[in-house]
């Protein structure tokens, strides 16, 4: 819950980062401290580095619609060609961190020849550019574990005998066993097995589990079937594009003022939905589960209360803000 309460926090100070970018940038400022003020388009991303402590995917998930929200509220023409070097640096970070989390390959593992070989196949999973990270290096094996479990579950079996004794090994049963357990609830027809049939108790997914990552499966898609998992996320949607209409009422001019209610609006909307349909996949098994909740449908659960009340938070504010300019 902490760590979803620093999200939003870090959400609105996304927005407040970029309109005091916008308010000190001139034409005539020199160009080292033009690129110096630029390059703080990065601090939520570094303000967002807990998170990859708890979940790598989960980091990656949160920092897309903050720093598109920095962005948009410090203007796009504004920052001009001095976001090349912020840019790049993050693009090579985040595609380093976005292909070996997200969709990893797990081709080394697979055609290893050897027990050694898959074993030390499966640990180079656990690395960045070879390197093990010290305060990321228990995120980095859950990395490995799920994304190998959702890859190909019975090449993660045969792992399991080859893998060196560790904190990656050990979490390769329950990755298994959750993203199987998932599938076969998301396998429930189109119609689902009706309100209150789902089975839930342990099986397949723990019943805390299926409280939180896995409430898409087991209870939406098990019960209410495909038609009903596609209305949900048509929802989610639905909520973007009445976000994306309300942000775009102001015209085509765009004071800073505006770009700040626009991005408010923007934020909230994307931290649910971009969420909410990594979560949907990976429920289907189709990319590594992050441990997030279904925002909105998580049961039982205190954080998903505490992004989705931010969330509307945030999305208050820019309606507020917003009314205040249109006035």
């Amino acid at each position: 819950m902490a760590a979803f309460v620093l999200v939003v926090f870090v959400a609105l100070a996304s927005v407040r980062v970029g309109r005091a970018i916008n308010a000190r940038l001139r034409a005539d400022m020199p160009r080292r401290e033009r690129f110096a003020l630029i390059s703080l388009l990065l601090a939520p991303f570094v303000l967002l580095l807990p998170l990859a402590l708890i979940d790598m995917g989960l980091f990656l998930v949160v920092v897309l619609p903050i720093g598109f929200a920095t962005l948009l509220a410090t203007g796009w023409k504004v920052v001009g060609r001095a976001l090349v070097l912020p840019g790049l640096a993050f693009a090579v970070l985040f595609y380093a961190l976005f292909v070996k989390v997200l969709f990893p390959t797990v081709d080394r593992v697979k055609y290893a020849d050897t027990h050694l070989a898959k074993a030390s196949a499966f640990d180079a999973m656990s690395r960045i550019y070879g390197v093990r990270l010290p305060f990321v290096s228990g995120s980095m094996d859950r990395v490995a574990a799920r994304a190998l479990a959702t890859r190909d579950s019975r090449l993660a079996e045969e792992v399991l005998v080859s893998a060196k004794p560790g904190s990656a090994r050990e979490l390769l049963i329950p990755s298994i066993e959750q993203i199987w357990g998932a599938r076969a609830y998301a396998s429930a027809g189109p119609l689902g097995q009706g309100l209150g049939r789902a089975v839930v108790g342990g099986r397949g997914v723990a019943e805390a589990v299926s409280y939180a990552e896995n409430t898409y499966s087991v209870f939406l898609l098990a019960e209410h079937g495909a038609v009903g998992g596609l209305i949900v996320l048509l929802l989610y949607l639905l909520l973007t594009i009445a976000a994306a209409l309300a942000s775009m009422r102001a015209g085509s001019t765009t004071p800073a003022s505006h770009r700040a209610s626009r991005a408010l609006f923007i934020v909230a909307a994307l931290l649910i939905v971009i969420p909410a349909s990594y979560v949907a996949l990976s429920n289907l098994g189709i990319v590594p589960i992050t441990g997030q909740n279904m925002p909105f449908l998580g049961l039982n659960a205190w954080s998903d209360v505490a992004l989705v009340a931010g969330a509307i938070g945030i999305i208050i504010t820019g309606a507020m803000r917003r009314a205040e300019e249109l006035a």
